[in-house]
């Protein structure tokens, strides 16, 4: 490989346009009826930001594009809250008490979801304007200068994400509410996205140049244990205790009669059982 290639900047430049083009994979199969597409598009919307945030403390960071990424994320959020409180609604089908419930509940939210997945459509025949959105993202990724990424910027931005996990651990250990513990699981799957993203460079033989760059960050930054396991599974939990919120969501929000009631008490049983366990982790 031609050495203006080996560095870590190109590396995250291929990586960047990978996921890209991943979600617009994704985003043509929901287009299609396919309703795991929109979740699957806005997880590779994810790592292409993770892979962004690590351009943060350069020259070269595209803010105004890391915004149009967020708020294309958000735009997806509905579409992916009816497919999570669904995923979750089957999860709690073997509860005793209420499984029939759950079973009917999780039947009904199934025709909600592709009503709301056909009303977006219905606006964005085959998500065609969100993917030309991407096509836009496209074009502005290929104006950045990233050969020119130097290995210390990129230290510099894994430190300042580690930071961020660090700031967001007291406030998640001291409260049970939402807002603390779903920062922490932003934070947290980030930087174990980026995580990732550096060992998978640092492992790569094609780029020796850019391989160095993500092993001495991983390692000045993270030390020699990087904690991958620990870090996933506590996100996987903090991502359960919010599936259970948007289910609640998904709820009336009062609960007028003794089926209702039956399924507010078990998913707030759930909800403790799972903040008990996330707890546990958090120690």
């Amino acid at each position: 490989m031609a050495s203006s290639e080996d560095n870590i900047g190109a590396a995250l430049r291929d990586y960047s346009l990978d996921q890209l083009a991943q979600a617009d994979l994704q985003l043509a199969r929901a287009g299609a009826w396919q309703d795991s597409g929109v979740h699957q598009a806005r997880k590779a919307i994810a790592r292409l930001r993770a892979g962004l945030e690590l351009l943060h403390k350069s020259p070269l960071a595209a803010r105004a594009l890391e915004a149009r990424l967020r708020l294309f994320a958000h735009g997806l959020s509905p579409l992916r809250d009816m497919q999570a409180a669904l995923a979750t609604a089957k999860s709690l089908r073997a509860e005793k008490e209420s499984g029939d419930d759950w079973r009917d509940f999780a039947h009904a939210l199934k025709q909600r979801r592709d009503r709301v997945l056909g009303a977006a459509l219905a606006v964005d025949p085959g998500f065609a304007a969100r993917r030309a959105q991407l096509a836009e993202v496209r074009a502005a990724l290929a104006t950045i200068a990233w050969t020119r990424l130097l290995p210390s910027d990129l230290r510099h931005a894994l430190k300042r994400a580690h930071k961020r996990v660090q700031r967001a651990l007291e406030p998640a250990r001291a409260s049970s509410a939402r807002e603390p513990r779903h920062r922490l699981r932003r934070r947290g799957r980030r930087l174990l996205l980026q995580i990732e993203l550096l060992r998978s460079f640092a492992h790569a033989t094609a780029r020796p140049r850019a391989a160095e760059a993500a092993h001495a960050a991983l390692h000045d930054v993270l030390g020699e244990s990087l904690k991958r396991k620990q870090r996933k599974h506590l996100i996987d939990k903090l991502g359960r205790e919010q599936d259970l919120r948007v289910l609640r969501r998904a709820l009336p929000a009062r609960a007028t009669n003794a089926r209702l009631r039956r399924l507010v008490a078990a998913l707030r049983r759930e909800l403790d059982n799972a903040q008990a366990v996330t707890n546990k982790r958090l120690t």
